[in-house]
């Protein structure tokens, strides 16, 4: 049985999940329940989705690294994959920036699709290639550098840095050399790919190492991830009552709270659910490809033909969910290599 095969079969529990966090990036973007009560919008558009680009860096490094751990070669393959996927996926969110002022300044478009493309992103939710792009070219380097040993203190002190630049800015402003990051309107873009996609891609290889020790808290996956949820929502409430963040993107109990999933989702593979978990990994995948898209289109249709200027937030979240599940899940059912190998 091919290995990657044998790893869906080994955790459906990480593809069932993984569903779930597009969910939850599909309300960060359609903004649910805010207008129907302030608390509970602010977990579904601000906590929730803090989780799921870290869950998608770390499970991402957590498989790559073990191959490279392994002795294997997985840079070709993975990285050729990586970029074409981003391409094809890049191609709509062109043709919508193009139809809305490219065919008026076709130098700008260029520019802004070049940038896009290399950097900051094709969509605002793209900038996660990028970012995973960068994170496995460094990664692998270091590790055929001879340098996998620097691997976690480096990126423990890039998250560090990012995490002070967010939760904690109005102190971070006043440190001297990090001021004059924190204050770069590169700021966002380096957060995002050196800060914070870089030290979550090799938090799975942190994972890997403290498993290879085996360590005791390990093996209590329960009681792991409900203290790590705890030190997370004390953090924020903490920096949220002292008002000294300027997001709540990044917080250092975030760390091993996402490792806590990892930890809890590898101890309790599901195995009952592999088929249903095959299926959910390419809806999840589709999801959060194309949920820009879905959004954009429920919102003109709305207007064009209901009358309705601005549909409700948490009605735009439902439809998007459903509209991108049901599409999904006919990708996910056909049998159509050249169609799913784009969302898997």
């Amino acid at each position: 049985m091919p290995e990657k095969d044998a790893r869906k079969l080994t955790y459906p529990s990480i593809d069932l999940f993984r569903y779930f966090c597009a969910i939850f990036v599909i309300a960060g973007h359609t903004h649910p329940l805010e207008d129907i009560n302030p608390v509970l919008g602010y977990i579904a558009v601000q906590l929730m989705p803090r989780i799921t680009v870290p869950f998608f860096f770390c499970i991402a490094g957590y498989f790559y690294i073990e191959k490279l751990e392994a002795g294997k070669k997985p840079f070709k393959t993975y990285f050729t994959r990586l970029l074409l996927t981003y391409a094809i996926w890049s191609v709509p969110y062109f043709l919508l920036d193009f139809f809305s002022y490219g065919y008026k300044d076709i130098r700008g478009f260029f520019i802004d699709s070049v940038y896009g493309f290399l950097a900051a992103g094709t969509a605002y939710h793209f900038w996660f290639f990028p970012a995973v792009i960068f994170s496995v070219c460094l990664t692998t380097l270091l590790f055929k550098s001879g340098l996998k040993k620097a691997l976690i203190p480096i990126s423990l002190i890039c998250y560090i840095m990012g995490t002070i630049g967010c939760a904690y800015n109005k102190i971070g402003i006043h440190i001297p050399v990090l001021s004059i990051l924190y204050s770069s309107s590169y700021f966002k873009l380096i957060r995002r790919v050196l800060l914070m996609g870089f030290p979550f891609f090799t938090s799975g290889y942190c994972f890997s190492r403290l498993r290879t020790k085996e360590w005791r808290f390990l093996e209590k996956p329960v009681l792991l991830f409900v203290l790590s949820l705890l030190l997370w929502l004390f953090e924020i409430a903490l920096v949220e009552r002292a008002q000294v963040q300027d997001n709540i993107f990044m917080t250092f109990g975030l760390y091993p709270f996402v490792i806590a999933i990892i930890n809890l989702l590898l101890h309790y593979p599901l195995q009952p659910y592999a088929q249903i978990a095959r299926h959910c990994r390419v809806i999840a995948n589709f999801s959060y490809y194309v949920h820009p898209l879905v959004i954009t289109g429920i919102s003109a249709a709305s207007q064009r033909f209901l009358g309705i200027e601005q549909i409700s937030s948490t009605p735009l979240f439902i439809l998007t969910v459903l509209v991108t599940l049901a599409f999904g899940f006919v990708i996910a059912k056909t049998k159509k290599k050249n169609i799913s190998f784009v969302v898997r």
